[in-house]
């Protein structure tokens, strides 16, 4: 062998050597800032109700993160895993969660009236996630068998069908409807990726928004959301109450327009803004008096700011007064004084929420 062929031969080794542990960057950072997005989104939701329960606010923002740590590392681990391994498992895994799905209805858990879960005392989840991955495996491994074939009916069409018919049925019984939408939707963007002839998929997609017609008709959970948020008003104590409320908080008089309430918020978060950033840790204020004149209305989609200057700090450095302000794209639409009380957050939040315990 010349010299040349072993040059060629060494670098085609450091080639394969580094594409076996490449990271595909990009994909990673987005997923990363996904899930770091997520557990924000969670510890802004929880802390109130888990300090109250735990008198840990950041109880469940934890245990998530431990979860997320977990994951990302299974995630690594599973990247590891050489392709074809998937390829060859497919069908198995398919299989497997096709018959998870079935014990759902027989030994699921049940959960605001709809039976998703599996819970073997270790470990609980939900068969539909693992449905995902088996989809997406059976359909690539299909279509990597029978590349020449995606324009037949044969190929292109019915495996695909009957897979997502099955699972389809399984999650109409649970029912889990978010879980069937996205499901069906991965197996329209495999097939149409797999080269499914069009006349196929336009047909397939006629036939999917009649089923889903057919799913709201019948399980009424799933239409009565959708008839909430066209109609909030029929329900107003119950499923349009959010929807009416935060109307309410934004509107202003039953018009279209930027509300009185929404301006004052901004304002009182704008005056948080100013002095939160030189307070010490674990220190905060709360609202105590605000007063402001709304002095001209503000159009559906332009854009409103409001600003803050501190005026005044009391004697005892417990009260700060502030000179708000608000304008849209025209000019000034609101001003006033707003009144702030510093206070320390944890034994805020023990004392309001000693008002529940009291109350049992």
């Amino acid at each position: 062998m010349s010299h040349r062929e072993k040059q060629l031969k060494k670098s085609a080794v450091r080639v394969v050597e580094s594409d076996l542990g490449v990271i595909d960057l990009p994909y990673l950072l987005l997923t990363l800032l996904l899930v770091a997005i997520g557990l924000l989104v969670l510890f802004s939701a929880s802390y109130a109700r888990a300090y109250y329960e735990t008198k840990n606010a950041a109880s469940v923002f934890v245990n998530q993160l431990i979860f997320a740590v977990m994951g990302i590392g299974v995630m690594w681990l599973i990247s590891r895993v050489p392709y074809e391994w998937y390829q060859k498992l497919s069908l198995l895994i398919l299989a497997a969660s096709i018959g998870l799905l079935v014990l759902v209805p027989f030994i699921g858990t049940e959960s605001g009236g709809a039976t998703r879960w599996l819970d073997f005392g270790f470990v609980s989840f939900q068969p539909s996630e693992i449905a995902k991955f088996g989809v997406i495996c059976s359909f690539a491994a299909i279509m990597a068998a029978h590349t020449r074939d995606m324009k037949t009916i044969r190929y292109g069409v019915a495996p695909y069908v009957v897979i997502l018919g099955i699972i389809a049925v399984l999650l109409y019984l649970e029912p889990h409807m978010s879980a069937t939408l996205i499901i069906l939707a991965l197996g329209f963007i495999l097939m149409t990726l797999g080269g499914t002839d069009w006349k196929y998929l336009v047909g397939l997609v006629i036939l999917g928004c009649l089923l889903v017609a057919v799913y709201l008709l019948t399980k009424g959970y799933t239409g009565g959301r959708i008839s909430a948020w066209l109609h909030p008003e029929n329900d107003p104590l119950d499923k349009g109450l959010q929807v009416l409320q935060s109307q309410y908080a934004i509107g202003s008089g039953g018009l279209e327009v930027f509300g009185t309430p929404f301006m004052m918020a901004m304002m009182e978060h704008a005056a948080m803004d100013c002095v939160q950033p030189d307070l010490p840790e674990g220190k905060g204020t709360v609202g105590v008096d605000i007063q402001s004149s709304h002095l001209a209305p503000t159009p559906v989609g332009m854009t409103v700011r409001a600003t803050a200057t501190v005026t005044g700090v009391s004697e005892n450095g417990k009260l700060i007064t502030f000179r708000v302000e608000a304008s849209d794209d025209w000019g000034p639409i609101g001003e006033g004084t707003h009144t702030r009380a510093i206070i320390a957050n944890d034994r805020f939040l023990q004392k309001c929420n000693s008002k529940l315990t009291e109350r049992k």
